[in-house]
């Protein structure tokens, strides 16, 4: 990211420019008209120069998109969701949708929450599993405790089956097909995993021996045995997208390395791999112009955060030119962000500071302005926890 200040500041720090106050913007362009004006103005101007946008303080730690929703732990470790709510998605104990930020009906701590297709899940601090949603073939619009006999560290929520990623690194699985569904299922395998992720009914994880495993639900919605996908030694941050939901699936992956090399493989149909061209590839292909510390997948549209903090998306639904010379294209030049999110329609983005950004279609408010009928947004200011 390049910083914007005052003639003669220190390389990378802002210096404060003669009398002027600290100014809370919310764009990158009015910063730096700001700060430009900032620096030839009066001495009876404010004292401060203008607040970064990465540095703009939000209330949120966390956000997932979903398929037409999305949900947000807020600093506070309250859980929040908005957006379609036909099946009880947003855990509010109504069917109604939102387009501001709703609180699900538990003062719970959450520590990490996964939005999906006809369900949405969290995890407490204490690692208690809460879904709501279509949970057991049935709508549950509050949330469900999920196996209380087991703590997890994270949950990926798919269309048929929904996973969770146990302390011991083992994971468990839940049918949403069946009526009072037993217990979670054990992955078949004995596969431990340090990550997990899942795209409609697709589901991957990275092994504790740094593989890519992949696996489906049957028709009942219980997991397929996980099959090597990748055998990339240095994986530790992966994306899985996924077309599947009623049709036969194409799906995609991206790896990340510990030094932000970034591989993508598997169907390019809408250019989600992010090398310039719709060819498919069977192998892990190298994405040469970019390093990314975080990424995110879901059916055709992947996005990820370079080591810069630099926020990109490539492929289908993303505002762009898909047929620059490179398709990886920067979203709001000056905006830093972390943890992105994609969902089918949407996508979603933090700053350091805790500010959410969502872009994409927002037709059930899943983006979170107090909108709501929009298609095709850029990037959007998501409202704060109440």
């Amino acid at each position: 990211m390049v910083r914007i200040g005052c003639v003669g500041e220190p390389r990378g720090r802002l210096r404060k420019c003669t009398g002027f106050e600290r100014m809370r913007l919310p764009l990158a362009l009015t910063a730096l008209v700001a700060v430009i004006a900032a620096c030839s103005s009066s001495p009876e101007a404010p004292k401060d120069p203008p607040l970064q946008l990465d540095d703009a303080p939000g209330g949120w730690k966390l956000v997932a998109a979903g398929d037409g929703q999305t949900c947000g732990i807020a600093k506070t470790g309250l859980l929040y969701c908005w957006g379609k709510n036909d099946r009880g998605q947003l855990g509010d104990g109504s069917q109604l949708p939102h387009s501001t930020p709703a609180q699900i009906l538990s003062d719970s701590m959450f520590a990490a929450v996964t939005a999906g297709t006809l369900s949405n899940c969290g995890v407490t601090v204490s690692g208690v599993a809460y879904c709501w949603g279509w949970v057991a073939d049935r709508f549950q619009t509050t949330p469900q405790i999920m196996d209380a006999q087991r703590r997890f560290t994270a949950l990926a929520a798919g269309v048929w089956m929904i996973c969770g990623l146990s302390t011991d690194g083992s994971v468990y699985c839940w049918s949403l097909t069946v009526t009072n569904a037993p217990d979670a299922l054990p992955l078949p395998g004995g596969v431990h995993f340090l990550a997990l992720v899942t795209s409609n009914n697709f589901f991957c994880g990275i092994s504790t021996n740094a593989r890519v495993y992949c696996w489906d639900a049957d028709t009942f919605g219980r997991p397929t045995a996980p099959e090597l996908r990748s055998t990339l030694p240095a994986a530790v941050k992966l994306a899985a997208g996924d077309f599947g939901y009623y049709t036969p699936s194409g799906n995609h992956l991206c790896t990340v390395d510990r030094n932000g090399a970034t591989y993508c493989w598997g169907d390019n149909t809408e250019r989600q791999l992010g090398l310039g061209d719709s060819i498919s590839r069977e192998t892990p292909t190298l994405l040469s112009n970019h390093k990314f510390a975080e990424i995110s997948a879901s059916g055709g549209g992947t996005c990820g955060v370079a080591v810069n903090g630099v926020p990109y998306c490539w492929g289908r639904r993303i505002v762009g030119d898909p047929d620059a010379t490179d398709p990886v294209q920067a979203l709001l030049p000056g905006l830093r962000a972390a943890q992105p999110s994609v969902g089918p329609d949407h996508y979603c983005f933090l700053t350091a500071g805790g500010t959410a950004f969502c872009g994409g279609d927002n037709g059930a408010g899943q983006l979170g302005t107090g909108t709501s009928g929009e298609v095709s947004q850029p990037l959007r200011q998501v409202l704060n926890p109440a």
